[in-house]
């Protein structure tokens, strides 16, 4: 089984307040909600259930974002975008969230055209209303409709069911090729066809989706422009549907679709949405878009499109089960181009939203949702109005401590006008965001983001209440104020800030005042030719008699940053066993502090085991310094002990892990090893901080310090 990303816990839900007086509110503001966008008012209130800590990764909610989709019990997954469809196939049992108990159906079923010869003894439950269909009665559609149970049938050739009957935990990763055929639509089609087969294919795609409201099912659909007859919905979609385009009207299997070559378009001619969906539960939801191109009508201006896909959704008990798949789809030129509300839980796959053009969340509009998107693009998507930026875009309601959130995986978010991601809670893993003018991303909810790229955003990269930060990488940004990182409270790990400029920190600005309070711990990060004003690297101010943010930093590279004041550092910043070289500034290279407020309060930073050369710190006021070593005669600060004049540089700058960042090493003989000082944080005698790659002695060295690429014992 491909390896899956726990789903974060569901946090504890909080109180709301009215939908009125938040509707009212909206309005007050000039930005009020549109169609659907205001929470049904039955399922507004106090969420009382609270789910457990850890989330089953067998609920066929995530997928290997090398193979996307691939959390099938039939015997294809999202694939591609090329549209290979690769999978497993066998028999499987799932548990039940809601009674921790398993369940299976056995039965032997057999269907020809629509006809049931047998007896169905699946003890699951039917979307009709409990009351199953496959007891000898045929029900002439025109089309198979031999099963319409909505529990997933692994369809062996024995005919022999074993899958879950657990209607609110089926995998969406179906085939389509379950105990009943797929219904063929082909817009070319002649008249009169029963859509058993290619070649009696229907040519009405709506009047098929909607024949098939009440008994879910499977239809494939071949290439062509599909759209309404009216201006209305292109298609509305009831729970149970499984959608899927990308056919030349040959292919007798998903796996031979070439989504490239036959391009299955659903067009809108008027301002209603493409596709809707609603109405669906716990025990109904089930449905898959896969396939297809949706467009909104070209011939409208930009501000009167009408969405893409409205997911307007019900309140149900199990969160995170998957209700809606969306794999393979060009959603292009609406007004949004995904609007998901109510509590509804989407997948995306293999994905691209370009080119919609609204209010807020052009590309993705959330409200009190969950959406987890694999190997998908968001570019090129511009936000218009006032009333706030993001091409993906989360509402939440005043008061509303949790609602929903965002998680994303190798997805890129670029080339959006007006900001990339705007939100309650972010989790993105492996992403690029690039290029995007106002922010690139930020949840006011508890967020975090591993292995990703920020690069050449405007407006800034990152910002947030709360997050972490891992192993990301802050490229080029620009901002007035923190080109790549703003926020209130962050934990930033491993990362690497390169080039950012802002008037006031370069690539991290921290600020205090009566409203806002910033705390940021930083840890194994490097910091290279950034620049502002003040604090070319890192900004720590205050308001008043507010004080200054508590910005730490930790083992930590500044090298070649600028600024007219604090060339590296800016405020009352605390840096431990970090190093700087070639930083420039007026005052202060390394560091500089201010008086502040009418109490003539001296905001000034520490350093302790910190190396630094040619680099100083300013004079405006003393800054605390202990067990570092910097140029001999250096003046403005308090020695408190352990301190070391330097006459030559102690560095050695290389790249001993070829990853294409010059590090500082200490030159052995330098006067910044075996300084001494204790730290904590650490495990100090298993780190080096030089190119032979010895590690540190019981005194410790100054300076930056390495996990080290190859055993070579202790210093000395």
């Amino acid at each position: 089984m491909s390896s899956v990303s726990p789903r974060p816990a569901r946090g504890s839900a909080g109180s709301w307040l009215p939908l009125s007086l938040c509707s009212s509110l909206l309005t007050m503001l000039g930005c009020p909600l549109g169609d659907g966008e205001i929470v049904d008012g039955d399922s507004v209130g106090v969420d009382e259930t609270d789910e457990s800590a850890g989330l089953d990764t067998d609920e066929g909610t995530g997928a290997d974002p090398d193979t996307a989709g691939t959390q099938s019990t039939g015997a294809e997954s999202t694939g591609s975008k090329a549209g290979t469809q690769t999978g497993t196939t066998g028999e499987e049992t799932e548990e039940t969230e809601e009674t921790g108990t398993e369940e299976s159906t056995s039965g032997t079923e057999e269907s020809t055209s629509g006809t049931d010869e047998g007896t169905d003894t699946d003890t699951g439950t039917d979307t009709d209303e409990g009351t199953d269909t496959d007891e000898g009665t045929d029900t002439d559609t025109g089309m198979d409709t031999s099963d319409t149970s909505t529990d997933e049938d692994t369809g062996t050739d024995e005919g022999t069911d074993t899958s879950d009957t657990s209607t609110d935990d089926t995998d969406t990763g179906d085939t389509g090729e379950e105990n009943s055929d797929p219904i063929y639509v082909d817009i070319d089609a002649p008249d009169g066809g029963d859509g058993l087969s290619w070649e009696t294919a229907r040519n009405d795609l709506r009047a098929t989706v909607e024949e098939l409201a009440d008994l879910g099912g499977v239809v494939w659909v071949a290439e062509g422009v599909y759209g309404p007859p009216d201006e209305g919905v292109v298609l509305r979609v009831a729970p149970g549907l499984r959608l899927y385009g990308g056919f030349a009207a040959t292919e007798t299997s998903l796996e031979e679709r070439d989504l490239e070559a036959h391009t299955t378009l659903l067009r809108q001619i008027g301002a209603a949405p493409v596709v809707e969906i609603d109405g669906f539960d716990a025990d109904t939801a089930l449905i898959r878009l896969d396939g297809l191109e949706i467009s909104g009508d070209l011939e409208l201006p930009v501000e009167e499109r009408g969405p893409g896909i409205d997911c307007l959704g019900q309140e149900f008990e199990n969160h995170y089960a998957p209700q809606i798949t969306l794999a393979n789809l060009d959603i292009h030129d609406t007004s949004r181009g995904l609007y998901v509300s109510n509590f509804s839980t989407v997948e995306i796959y293999d994905s691209s939203f370009h080119h919609n053009v609204g209010i807020a969340g052009a590309a993705i509009y959330q409200a009190h949702s969950w959406v987890f998107m694999y190997d998908s693009s968001v570019v090129d998507n511009e936000v218009i109005g006032d009333c706030g930026n993001g091409a993906i875009k989360h509402l939440q309601l005043w008061g509303d401590f949790y609602s929903g959130f965002l998680w994303a995986e190798d997805s890129s978010f670029s080339n959006n006008v007006r900001g990339g991601i705007s939100g309650a809670s972010v989790q993105l893993q492996r992403c690029t965001l690039s290029g995007n003018t106002g922010r690139a991303a930020g949840g006011t909810l508890n967020s975090s983001y591993e292995d990703c790229d920020f690069i050449g955003n405007q407006s800034g990269a990152l910002s947030g209440a709360e997050f972490t930060v891992d192993r990301c990488r802050f490229i080029d940004n620009e901002s007035s104020m923190g080109a790549a990182i703003t926020g209130e409270k962050a934990t930033i790990r491993d990362s690497l800030f390169v080039g950012n400029h802002a008037e006031k920190g370069g690539a991290i600005y921290g600020y205090v005042s009566d409203f806002y309070y910033s705390r940021f711990d930083i840890f194994d990060s490097k910091f290279i030719a950034n620049s502002a004003n003040e604090g070319g690297a890192i900004y720590a101010h205050g308001d008043g008699m507010s004080g200054s943010a508590d910005i730490d930093v930790f083992n930590s590279e500044f090298i070649a940053n600028e600024a007219e004041s604090g060339g590296a550092l800016y405020g009352a910043v605390t840096a431990e066993a970090s190093s700087f070289s070639g930083n420039t500034a007026a005052s202060g290279a390394v560091i500089a502090g201010f008086i502040q407020g009418p109490e003539n309060v001296h905001m000034a930073g520490s350093l302790r085991s910190c190396a630094m050369w040619p680099d100083e710190v300013g004079s405006t006021v003393a800054h605390h310094i202990a067990n570092s070593c910097f140029p001999a005669g250096m003046q403005g600060f308090d020695d408190d002990g352990g301190n070391v004049g330097l006459i030559a540089d102690p560095f050695q700058t290389l790249d001993l892990d070829d990853d294409g960042v010059e590090s500082l090493y200490l030159d052995p003989a330098s006067p910044c090893v075996d300084l001494g000082g204790e730290l904590e944080g650490f495990d100090w005698t298993i780190l080096t901080t030089q190119a032979s790659q010895c590690t540190d002695s019981v005194s410790l060295d100054a300076g930056v310090h390495f996990a080290p690429l190859e055993e070579a014992g202790r210093c000395g």
